[in-house]
């Protein structure tokens, strides 16, 4: 799946954001918007800040299992030639 395909819950050219760019979200959820600045943008930074305790447990949830799909993505094509 290509993240760059999907809506970007805000505007990249309203904020000025780009790859030099680091992203800080106060109040960050489950962290939608950051993670759509680094994966769609390709922010250098993307930071998010959440003190209720359930939505950092569930927003590092989501993070750990995409980077174990990212890995699995990135392994499976390993020793097959073309």
């Amino acid at each position: 799946m290509d993240w760059k395909d999907h809506d970007i819950p805000f505007s990249p050219e309203k904020y000025n954001l780009t790859e030099e760019s680091s992203f800080l979200d106060i109040g960050s959820g489950f962290g939608k918007p950051n993670f759509h600045a680094a994966m769609q943008i390709g922010v250098r930074d993307s930071l998010g800040i959440e003190v209720v305790e359930a939505r950092v447990i569930v927003s590092n949830d989501l993070l750990w299992e995409f980077k174990e799909e990212e890995h699995e993505d990135e392994s499976a094509g390993e020793g097959i030639e073309e």
